[in-house]
């Protein structure tokens, strides 16, 4: 037998396409060759001949080879395809015939993941989203100043005043680097004829936009002579969506005139449409900085030489290694250059505390040195919390997937019988999990989109973030998450698959494979266990401390009191014409005016004499002052604890008088009674004022600080008698928020935008005394929600997670619990069964959850209120609330198994 007839019993076994081809080369030539000797040419010449006409041969087998292999890949893809096709359709038919399965698994995984889709949307613009727009934004550094207090505080200087500002800017140029001063500060607007509108504003120093390497859209940056201080603002640059919004995207927009808080202004350029500021909420409009010239109100002196507002920022660009090591030093030059000025020439609130260092942060302020805010760690922990659901989301998937894959084991080992590979059958368990995550994933979107909303407004109220919460990042993250999970949740059936073995599988029954896969089932419930005693414990500490947080004394009867502030604007009524028409409105029990404003003001004296003109000492820490009309104190709600409250015969004219606080009097007068005493303020020849009462110890600004010294001295007997009353404060009896609606409507419920100045912070000038506490109160609230609702869900979860198993165990163990019935065991009896088997795989989960609780406690503590991260009551109510939920959820199934017919249930096996 020769070589050739060899050949074609290998090809048995697989073609051989090399082979193929020199046979098929060879045919050609010998063919020709033989019809060359034919015709009467020598069998070499023949040869040679046949050569010449074929040309190169080791091309032409090449190019046969080529042509192929493409022959063989087309249909080797044409396979794959068409196996692929398959699969899909069976996965989708699969689905289809049980669309309970499908649909829980779809809901728990789109749980999971658009719950964490939604918290990246506001996690994302927070820590990791630089400013859209700016070129290289990691090259541009925000500027901090470490400084030092007296007492040996250390804290982080973000915002400067506009001298100490411009000093920097200055020994920033002149080391070649380029920095630019800004000032957030809204305006209002007017286009055409149309109403003023707030918009969000920046005024800044002509070199911001060449800083971050933007260039307008259309038009022209500022020039330096548009950023000359004391020439009120004439241009103006707008955002692309203020173009298109307001503008109606005109293209001959330029030179058009807007009125920016009653002034006209042209607009000179639109930035691109990517821009919109640096800040978090983004920004409509940007000004000169120099321009607030004609802005402010009139017989102020020039804001821009003020030392006391300190508000203005510092951005520079400077690329990470020598030039920002010289953009400390440069900056390190200007802090020292404004101090040693300020020394020469002393200006009123100059005073700063020592320069330690220069630390360039960055645009992100959540990633500056100054730490997080209590919202940004509450975006942090929802984080976490959310990464928490997406694992039990996908344990419980897991979990259903392999009751799913248990209860198909005779199918799937009839398929391997037939000649599937482990191979295919793989691809299609996978094929059916991406399906489901895909659904989910589709729901996840939608999911986020509703849920990010929500989440911006609880977490960042009142702040409008330039981007939508919902994004190609973010759908980008539900994608990546959707396909992560429906792989990771695949992996527990297919490792079972591929440990199948075929003839146990052909001789299954309903009761066989109970115990291969119960391991399995088990620890995932038992993961689900210890993620919700995790999250039980979290928000019964977050309830605590909330608790604990509402019922700090403050000193305060804040749900009964209204404030009334001055407005801006000469129009309306003034304090004292609403103070005469509140005392006339039903519910008002008293009306008192103040130099200060409740919870948001107060005066301040650090030098203190007694009746001689000795020196006090009081501590290191000032000492405040309210100058306020008789029955304030009675009107906020602070009790006398000694001697009287201000009278009315305390006027002008009359023996100074004083009612200290708690604190002053044990500061002051340790071991004394203070009644009687007398205190000189700031003067030693000033008017000694006797002590005529103590007051409780009432919170000056924040719900969580020190005690500290106040003194309360008659509004006739001020020390500045020139100075207007600032505040009205208005006691009720009920109908606090009706009283307060009707206020807002005699003094108006906007300030008016005449005079006005984009320095000063805009208030309501109304408001329930409650409301200026409300953002106090609201991260112990927004925390203890939150964990609540991700502890509910994590419930939810596992419940659903042991009642799938359980129910699982009943059907695997009917028969014998069929034979326990039939041998004596009452209904009692069973249910205990059911029930003690999943307390004890709830057990497991809840003992590993409080260990891992125990062990990273104190990550809470930041975010808790005098409560131990570690308190063992909140522990063991969290233990005993999912040990309950376990029992109930081991009911139902456990009913199942009290119905159970014994006799028809051994039948039936």
């Amino acid at each position: 037998m020769n070589l050739r007839s060899w050949r074609r019993y290998r090809e048995l076994f697989g073609s051989s396409p090399e082979h193929d081809v020199r046979d098929e080369v060879r045919f050609h030539l010998d063919t020709e060759t033989e019809e060359l000797i034919a015709s009467g040419v020598s069998p070499d010449e023949a040869r040679r001949h046949a050569l010449a006409r074929f040309g190169d041969v080791e091309q032409a087998m090449a190019a046969c080879r080529e042509s192929d292999h493409r022959r063989l890949e087309r249909q080797r893809r044409g396979r794959v395809f068409d196996a692929f096709a398959q699969d899909l359709r069976y996965a989708v038919r699969s689905l289809l015939k049980r669309p309970g399965f499908t649909a829980s698994v779809a809901l728990i995984l789109a749980l999971g993941i658009g719950a964490n889709a939604a918290v990246f949307s506001v996690v994302d613009p927070l820590f990791f989203r630089m400013p859209a727009g700016v070129r290289a934004p990691h090259d541009v550094a925000q500027i901090y100043v470490e400084r030092l207090r007296s007492t040996g505080d250390r804290y982080f200087q973000a915002r400067f005043s506009l001298p100490e500002a411009l000093f920097i800017d200055s020994s920033i140029a002149a080391g070649g680097l380029s920095s630019a001063i800004l000032l957030r500060s809204d305006v209002a607007v007017a286009v055409a004829n149309g109403t003023p509108r707030r918009v969000r504003t920046q005024w800044v120093t002509p070199g911001f936009l060449a800083t971050l390497g933007v260039r307008p859209f259309i038009g022209s940056d500022f020039d330096t002579e548009s950023g000359r201080f004391g020439i009120p603002a004439t241009t103006a640059i707008v955002s692309w969506h203020f173009w298109q919004r307001e503008l109606d995207g005109d293209p001959k927009a330029l030179g058009r005139v807007i009125r920016v808080a009653g002034r006209p202004v042209m607009v000179r350029g639109i930035t691109p449409r990517d821009f919109a500021g640096i800040d978090l909420e983004g920004a409509d409009l940007w000004l000169p900085l120099g321009g607030f010239t004609g802005f402010q109100k009139p017989g102020q002196a020039p804001w821009y030489e003020s030392w006391g507002t300190i508000a203005f920022r510092i951005v520079a660009r400077a690329p990470a290694g020598e030039a920002r090591r010289q953009l400390i030093q440069r900056v390190d030059a200007g802090v020292h250059a404004a101090a040693a000025w300020i020394r020469a020439n002393p200006k009123p609130g100059a005073g700063r505390a020592a320069l330690v260092r220069v630390v360039p942060g960055s645009l992100l302020g959540a990633r500056g040195p100054e730490g997080l805010t209590r919202d940004e760690r509450i975006a942090a922990l929802l984080g976490a919390l959310s990464s928490l659901l997406l694992v039990m989301a996908t344990a419980n998937v897991g979990n259903l997937l392999l009751g799913r894959t248990v209860t198909r084991e005779r199918e799937i080992s009839v398929r391997i019988a037939l000649g599937i590979s482990r191979r295919r059958l793989v691809g299609l368990l996978t094929i059916e999990s991406l399906l489901l995550a895909l659904m989910a994933t589709i729901a996840a979107v939608v999911t986020a989109a509703w849920m990010g909303g929500l989440l911006r407004a609880l977490l960042l109220p009142g702040r409008q973030l330039s981007a939508g919460p919902l994004d190609s990042r973010v759908a980008w993250l539900a994608l990546g998450l959707g396909t992560a999970v429906g792989l990771i949740s695949a992996f527990v059936p297919l490792s079972a698959v591929r440990r199948r073995d075929l003839v146990a599988g052909l001789k299954s029954t309903s009761r066989d494979g109970g115990s291969r896969h119960s391991r399995t089932r088990t620890t995932l419930v038992a993961v689900q266990a210890a993620l919700s005693v995790t999250l039980l414990i979290g928000t019964g500490l977050a309830a605590r401390s909330l608790y604990n947080i509402r019922a700090v004394d403050l000193g305060l009867d804040v749900n009964s009191v209204i404030t009334v502030t001055r407005p801006d604007s000469s129009r309306g009524p003034t304090l004292e014409e609403t103070a005469a028409v509140a005392r006339g409105l039903p519910g008002v029990t008293t009306v008192a005016l103040s130099a200060n404003v409740p919870l948001d003001e107060q005066f301040g004296a650090r030098a203190f004499f007694d009746r001689s003109g000795d020196t006090l000492r009081s501590g290191s820490v000032g000492i405040g002052f309210v100058a306020a009309e008789p029955g304030y104190l009675g009107a906020v709600g602070t009790r006398i604890i000694r001697g009287r409250d201000l009278s009315t015969a305390d006027r002008f004219g009359t023996q100074p008088v004083m009612v200290v606080s708690e604190e002053l009097a044990r500061r002051v007068w340790p071991r004394r009674d203070p009644i009687g005493e007398c205190l000189r303020i700031e003067r030693a020849d000033g008017p000694c004022y006797s002590v005529v009462g103590v007051a409780e110890n009432a919170h000056s600004y924040e719900v969580i600080e020190d005690p500290k010294a106040v003194f309360y001295i008659p509004f006739d007997q001020r020390p500045e008698r020139s100075a207007p009353a600032h505040a009205l404060v208005v006691r009720t009896s009920s109908a606090t928020r009706s009283i307060a609606d009707r206020l807002r409507r005699i003094v108006g419920d906007t300030i008016s935008e005449a005079n006005a100045d984009p320095v000063s912070a805009r208030r309501r000038p109304v408001h329930v005394m409650a409301e200026m506490l409300a953002s106090e109160y609201r991260p112990w609230e927004l925390g203890a929600r939150l964990f609540a609702a991700c502890a509910g869900m994590a419930l939810l979860l596992a419940v659903f997670g042991l009642y799938g198993v359980l129910s699982y165990f009943v059907a695997l163990r009917k028969r014998e619990i069929g034979v326990r019935m039939a041998l004596g065991a009452d209904r009692v009896r069973v249910m205990a069964l059911v029930v003690g088997e999943g307390i004890r795989q709830v057990s497991v989960g809840v003992a590993v959850g409080v260990v891992i609780t125990t062990l990273f406690a104190g990550r809470m503590s930041a975010i808790l209120f005098h409560v131990s991260p570690r308190d063992p009551a909140t522990i063991v109510a969290a233990v005993a609330a999912l040990l309950l939920c376990a029992a109930l959820a081991a009911a139902v199934p456990g009913r199942r198994a009290m119905a159970i017919d014994p006799m028809t249930a051994i039948r039936e096996e």
